[in-house]
């Protein structure tokens, strides 16, 4: 468990995760609105870009010996990368069938505010992290939000 305060790193890291999630909903959403081909196409093109890309990257020859072997990385955590990685198809599949029947200004709320409140469920469970009165908040300030939004 990460204790540690936000640095301007972090918050450039954040930014940028933000960001790169907005750009990411938004091609789902010109994809669904634009082409005739299938989610599953859109799913299909977009893993495999991103399995060539962090593939290569994740095999790139380590010039420094003292750091850790990224082969032996991928052979001890191979069935977390299996799961992670269907969820993550399961996941943008969904929303982008979504997208279909929502605007993006429903879809990316429920689905922001529905992983908040998830995750936060899922820590408290797996690894016995208190759910603190902040947390509550923000995950009844998410819950608002949507209601807002009808």
């Amino acid at each position: 468990r990460y204790k540690g305060r936000l640095t301007a790193n972090t918050i450039l890291l954040l930014v940028i995760c933000g960001l790169s999630s907005g750009l990411y909903d938004f091609a789902i959403k010109l994809f669904t609105y634009y082409s005739k081909s299938s989610i599953s196409t859109l799913n299909l093109i977009s893993y495999a870009i991103a399995t060539v890309v962090l593939f290569g990257l994740f095999f790139i020859p380590v010039k420094n010996k003292k750091q850790i072997n990224a082969t032996s990385i991928l052979r001890s955590t191979w069935v977390s990368l299996v799961i992670m990685s269907i969820c993550l198809f399961a996941n943008s599949y969904f929303k982008a069938m979504a997208n279909n029947y929502l605007s993006p200004t429903q879809v990316y709320p429920i689905y922001q505010a529905g992983g908040l409140i998830f995750s936060g469920i899922m820590s408290a469970v797996f690894f016995k992290e208190k759910i603190t009165l902040k947390c509550v908040l923000g995950m009844a300030l998410a819950i608002i939000a949507i209601l807002l939004l009808k």
